[in-house]
């Protein structure tokens, strides 16, 4: 079908740095998968022909990629603890910005949900609400993981 893939990602137990990737593999493949589910008659096929939820799709492909760009700069031999407080510091940031964008209906920074919703004609509004409650939730892990403590002092 033209497609610039040829195979379906397939595993049992996908690595979480993997899982980023198969769902962006999923949403390029969303076409010939819902023709295939159709032509294998799966109740999965609404899935993929439903278009509040294939933004979905594309959203969550777009934040495990971003995700999955902060795991691989956590790793390596020239990495301290200070400069790893900082990457994460930098993430909860973002994900802070990214929140206050959508609000305002800006969806640049995930390229493949913009681009689905752009393409396609539709509203952000359907699922604004859904967008912004999941990054709010990704920033709410940030207090037990980066509340910085002070050390006690000597007199």
């Amino acid at each position: 079908m033209n497609s610039d893939h040829d195979t379906l990602l397939l595993h049992t137990e996908v690595r979480w740095l993997s899982r980023g990737n198969v769902l962006q593999r999923l949403f390029e493949l969303k076409d010939e998968l819902r023709l295939f589910l159709l032509d294998a008659k799966s109740p999965l096929a609404s899935c993929l022909s439903n278009a509040r939820w294939l933004v979905i799709l594309a959203y969550m492909a777009d934040i495990f990629e971003k995700l999955n760009i902060l795991n691989t700069s956590l790793q390596g031999p020239n990495t301290h603890i200070l400069l790893l407080n900082d990457k994460i510091c930098a993430f909860i940031k973002k994900l802070e910005l990214w929140k206050s964008l959508c609000e305002n209906d800006n969806t640049e920074m995930f390229g493949s949900m913009s681009g689905f919703i752009q393409e396609n004609e539709l509203s952000f509004d359907d699922v604004k609400p859904i967008i912004l409650t999941h990054l709010d939730n990704l920033g709410k892990h940030k207090t037990s993981h980066t509340t910085a403590r002070t050390l006690p002092t000597h007199s």
